[in-house]
């Protein structure tokens, strides 16, 4: 049973390992994948029952094949987990080093002060844009062999490779980058490259992203200097959004998003903010702020003067200034009257500004509902 099961993995490992290296993957995806592929699937069991049934297997060699399958189907997991260790041990070879990767994309003139991006998806691709718009020297590691050949054609600086081996990271100069982005979906392997490029280069900038929160603790430990759990940002841009709806100015949205990165998310994963964390919170949301409303034809304060709007009575805001097409008044007096298309700049506490927005976008009321004369004729007429 373990011959005939140790044999199917070598012989099936070995024909899915062949496969990857022909579609042009790293050597780590295709040593995982073949691993991964070696063990004889559920659908076996079928083919092997209807093989008994026909009478093209006798009963020995059925049980024989139930056997060897239970044993890979046991072995398989321990295999899979151990295939990540396995690689980084087997690629520090100078033969195994050969396979899934080539050095054609790191160019003839030595980097020095740039960008490394690991992974070419919608994350590496945002990044890559905005360097090579700004002329921030840049070069991708990619471990696709097709994506790399055809960004290669489009005159990206990339090398095709895995981020995980050392002869990779050397060859795109991580000792002498400035900063280094993994935008890859694949945990262990980010683990292993941070590691390895803080070790490589102690000064370097390690920026993470990862879609597990619990990554984010280890990642920092073995050096990343910022980790970006995809679903929190997702939540930081939501709430983002919100505050600006409630006119909370963006360096005080910007603050408080600051205390909960630099409190790990601690907030937004369910745990107590720090004592110091939430004193900033309480500062930043007991803070008051400034904003501006435009007055528009049909807005309460159209016509009518400083004095009759009495905006610090009824709101509990100060107006400061007033702009008036690109002139502004500074402090105007109680008999300055407002007109349609003015800016009216205000300050006060968030829950005054929101007052005073209410107040200021109520519609006029209209004489025939405010006139003494005419309510006294409804009152003569019965109406």
């Amino acid at each position: 049973m373990f011959g005939v099961g140790a044999g199917i993995f070598f012989l099936k490992g070995l024909v899915v390992f062949g496969v990857a290296l022909v579609l042009n993957v790293s050597f780590r995806t295709a040593v995982i994948a073949s691993v991964s592929l070696a063990q004889i699937g559920e659908f076996s069991f079928v083919l092997a029952t209807v093989g008994k049934a026909s009478g093209l297997v006798d009963e020995n060699l059925y049980q024989h094949f139930l056997s060897a399958s239970v044993f890979t189907m046991l072995v398989s997991p321990l295999l899979i987990a151990f295939a990540p260790t396995f690689v980084e041990r087997t690629q520090r070879l100078k033969f195994f080093q050969l396979f899934g990767t080539d050095k054609e994309g790191a160019g003839a003139k030595p980097l020095t002060d740039h960008v490394m991006i690991v992974g070419f998806g919608v994350n590496g691709q945002n990044v890559a844009r905005v360097l090579r718009e700004t002329g921030i020297p840049y070069i991708i590691i990619e471990a696709d062999g097709e994506t790399a050949v055809r960004l290669r054609k489009e005159g990206f600086p990339i090398v095709f490779g895995d981020a995980t081996r050392k002869d990779i990271l050397h060859l795109c100069e991580v000792g002498r980058a400035r900063l280094i982005v993994f935008a890859i979906s694949d945990p262990q392997g980010t683990r292993t490259a941070v590691r390895l490029s803080r070790s490589m280069n102690p000064n370097i900038h390690i920026i993470v992203r990862t879609k597990l929160v619990s990554e984010v603790e280890e990642l920092e430990k073995l050096g990343a200097n910022e980790v970006i759990p995809e679903e929190f940002e997702t939540s930081i841009e939501i709430f983002t959004r919100v505050l600006d709806h409630y006119h909370i100015p963006r360096n005080v949205v910007n603050a408080q998003i600051k205390v909960i990165r630099d409190e790990n998310y601690g907030m937004l994963r369910g745990r107590m903010l720090t004592e110091r964390g939430l004193d900033r919170v309480a500062q930043l949301l007991a803070a008051g702020t400034a904003d501006t409303f435009l007055v528009t034809d049909d807005s309460l304060a159209t016509g009518k003067t400083l004095e009759e709007l009495d905006l610090a009575r009824h709101t509990g805001t100060t107006l400061i200034a007033v702009v008036r097409g690109d002139k502004p008044t500074i402090t105007p007096p109680g008999d300055f009257r407002i007109e349609s298309s003015d800016s009216l700049v205000l300050v006060g506490t968030h829950a005054n500004m929101d007052r005073a927005f209410a107040y200021l976008s109520q519609l006029p009321a209209r004489e025939s509902e405010t006139s003494p004369a005419t309510t006294k004729e409804r009152i003569e007429h019965g109406g």
